[in-house]
């Protein structure tokens, strides 16, 4: 996002989005809900934003895999910041994205890392 306007762009991503929400009915699962997102993400973005978001949001999936128990049950702070660290390894992993970069994923950084 460039200063406090959305591109065009973005604003396209976010209508797609919007048209996902409009469209699921009563999803409860977080998981499955990321995963519906997840699928907007990777049919609408392109570009290196889409590839960063699609990395993310894929490894935070992932990470939440790893911290569900055998049995679902809600998903509280602790386990979306545990969950939050997969993410954060794969962008270092895969991009030379770092915390402290101005990158899009960059955002959510400080919803895992403690003061």
């Amino acid at each position: 996002m460039i200063g406090s306007r959305l591109t065009w762009i973005e604003l396209s991503h976010l209508l797609a989005i919007l048209g996902m929400l409009d469209q699921t009915n009563g999803i409860d699962d977080a998981l499955l809900f990321l995963q519906k997102i997840i699928h907007v993400v990777e049919m609408t973005m392109d570009g290196t934003s889409g590839a960063i978001y699609a990395i993310f949001l894929n490894a935070l999936a992932h990470g939440i895999r790893q911290q569900s128990p055998a049995r679902p049950q809600p998903i509280n702070v602790d386990t979306w910041s545990k969950a939050l660290q997969s993410p954060l390894t794969s962008l270092g992993k895969y991009t030379p994205t770092q915390p402290a970069c101005d990158t899009p994923p960059d955002r959510h950084c400080a919803m895992q890392t403690p003061y």
